[in-house]
């Protein structure tokens, strides 16, 4: 979904607002910057006036890794906050919303599958070349 925003954030549909479009390009922004970049671009969001997008880009912020702001909890929350409308802004929140749900999926997914190739491993290691049970320490 990244890349859908990477792609699409310069051509958000007509009629949205000019701080909608600052805000998706602001995400696109965020998205492909360094930790030392996303630690400036935290601090100045930090340090603005408050207005529509300030909140919205906050939040996405803090769903970002690599700065001293990352809470991705705590943005969580604040997505859910700013989805609930039926603005442009909702809508990037929600998207990003749907992209830490994806996210967190893929990384439980990729927990069951360790430790399911961790049993694997210790089932091999009971069992000789030949695909035998080998004989413990007791039994020699």
């Amino acid at each position: 979904m990244s890349s859908t925003l990477l792609g699409c954030a310069g051509c958000l549909a007509p009629g949205g607002t000019h701080d909608t479009q600052d805000s998706a390009a602001f995400f696109a922004e965020a998205l492909q910057a360094t930790p030392v970049q996303r630690q400036r671009l935290w601090t100045r969001q930090r340090q603005a006036p408050d207005g529509s997008d300030r909140a919205l880009r906050l939040a996405l912020l803090q769903s970002l890794p690599g700065h001293s702001g990352y809470a991705p909890e705590q943005a969580q929350r604040r997505l859910q906050a700013l989805a609930q409308g039926g603005d442009a802004d909702a809508a990037l929140a929600r998207l990003r919303l749907d992209e830490l749900a994806q996210a967190r999926a893929c990384s439980a997914e990729q927990a069951r599958l360790q430790r399911k190739l961790w049993r694997l491993v210790d089932i091999e290691h009971t069992l000789d070349e030949e695909g035998h049970e080998r004989p413990t320490d007791s039994a020699r």
